[in-house]
């Protein structure tokens, strides 16, 4: 956190970061069919809180902060083929607890289970597996003879699809966050509601770099703001502090909306801060 705290943008601009909320969980329930749990993210239920209310068997509003933590770790965990013991350790509960815990889950969330074994079948069955979008990645040590080599890549491969899909996802909303940003004509100008081009009153100035630059000078912006990061499942663009409300509202709008076709609600978290360390 310090030394993210080390990273500014230039005098008169702030950072606006950009974070899918609970990105790989939706991806897994559209991907593994999982209607139930569709249908709680598209109506905003808390769904750390829905799973410990279904493991425990307690109305959700009882649910402890405690119970919706181990909860939440073996939301995310089972996405990596989680064991008891790693379970036992991340929520700090016994073996026998853990094991109950991950046994109860795979009951009220029957089609995860499914989807996580099916996609080890294709690994052994085609060599290879893929994400939504057919990007495949080759698995050949499930067929390894080290135990422990093996049981990586099928940790691996059940992730891959909904951790893959993530990534290609990522990567059509940073392109669509670029698209939205940069103006293709005349630095100074802007497409008005007219049709007519009008100054740009939200262009960034050239910005100074280290004294070591060749050039002393790096990306000119041509509109609100420019992309400066990607990690995860974040963007983060650096613009005027002016431009900072506007910049959020698209980048929400942008990224909730870049594959509608997924048929579940994707949700955005936005902070803007004054380096890197605020967001």
């Amino acid at each position: 956190r310090q030394i993210r705290d080390a990273f500014v943008p230039a005098p008169g601009n702030v950072f606006v970061n950009a974070d899918y909320s609970q990105f790989e969980l939706r991806l897994a329930a559209v991907m593994a069919g999982e209607k139930q749990m569709i249908e709680d993210f598209n109506a905003d239920v808390d769904i750390h809180a829905k799973t410990a209310a279904e493991v425990y068997n307690v109305p959700i509003n009882e649910v402890t902060p405690a119970q919706r933590r181990r909860a939440k770790v073996v939301n995310f965990g089972v996405l990596y083929g989680m064991s008891q013991y790693g379970l036992a350790a991340a929520a700090n509960m016994s073996y026998g607890e853990a094991q109950h815990f991950i046994d109860e889950y795979y009951r009220i969330r029957p089609h995860i289970k499914e989807f996580m074994e099916q996609t080890i079948r294709q690994a052994y069955e085609d060599g290879f597996v893929q994400t939504l979008f057919g990007r495949r990645r080759p698995t050949p040590d499930v067929r390894s003879n080290n135990f422990a080599v093996r049981s990586a890549a099928e940790r691996a491969a059940a992730n891959m699809p909904i951790q893959g899909t993530e990534a290609d996802l990522m990567k059509l909303a940073m392109l669509a966050v670029e698209k939205r940003l940069t103006i293709m004509t005349s630095p100074d100008l802007l497409p008005s509601e007219t049709g007519k081009f009008e100054k740009n009153e939200f262009a960034l100035p050239e910005r100074q770099v280290s004294s070591g630059s060749k050039s002393g000078l790096v990306h000119k912006n041509t509109s609100l703001g420019y992309q400066i990061l990607q990690i995860h499942d974040s963007i983060m663009v650096e613009c005027p502090r002016q431009n900072a409300e506007v910049v959020s509202k698209m980048l929400v709008e942008t990224m909730e909306n870049i594959y509608p076709q997924l048929g579940i609600k994707l949700k955005v978290d936005v902070k803007i801060g004054n380096n890197w360390g605020e967001v």
